[in-house]
């Protein structure tokens, strides 16, 4: 009963309903909802989740390191996975969802030799952050290990700050 409003607003008909909102807004300015209806288990609502993860990663290739850190967005500082993989990782994904707007990101499948030399890295996968913007020569590897929190505190050391939001929403505290 007494969510019984929250509950019209967001067309939540039955018990359980587990609904995602992402950053995409609807021409009314609320959040966009996405209903999850497959199985109550950690790992099909994980699955669920990553793939609602934006991929902000520009993909590059190691000849186009230095254009990307010298041009692009020259307000922001970089941040860049090196991996062996072809695509970015679920984890580099929702960082740099967590940091949209305050660093950029990318990502280097394959770097070339010359390119890991270069940085001092020596083993993949790693991250290299360029905290001042259109500077190649200054850059800090992360040398922590490849979990959520210690990787978003490095990276939150090195990202601008975050602006106040101009539009909060409190529909997540009623619940």
């Amino acid at each position: 009963d007494k969510n019984r409003g929250l509950c019209a607003r967001f067309n939540v008909k039955g018990f359980p309903t587990l609904k995602v909102f992402t950053e995409k807004r609807t021409k009314r300015g609320s959040r966009r909802s996405v209903d999850y209806q497959g199985e109550r288990t950690a790992g099909a609502m994980s699955r669920f989740a990553r793939t609602l993860l934006p991929s902000l990663s520009k993909k590059l290739s190691s000849g186009d390191l230095e254009a990307f850190v010298a041009g692009s967005d020259a307000k922001l500082p970089k941040a860049v996975l090196f991996t062996d993989l072809r695509k970015a990782s679920d984890l580099w994904k929702g960082i740099g969802a967590q940091f949209d707007r305050r660093i950029q990101f990318a990502h280097v499948s394959s770097p070339g030799k010359d390119v890991l030399d270069k940085l001092g890295i020596g083993k993949l996968p790693a991250i290299v952050v360029f905290p001042t913007p259109q500077r190649v020569d200054l850059f800090q590897v992360y040398k922590g290990e490849a979990k959520y929190t210690p990787l978003a505190k490095f990276i939150a050391g090195t990202a601008l700050a975050k602006k106040p939001a101009a539009q909060t929403e409190s529909a997540h505290d009623e619940l």
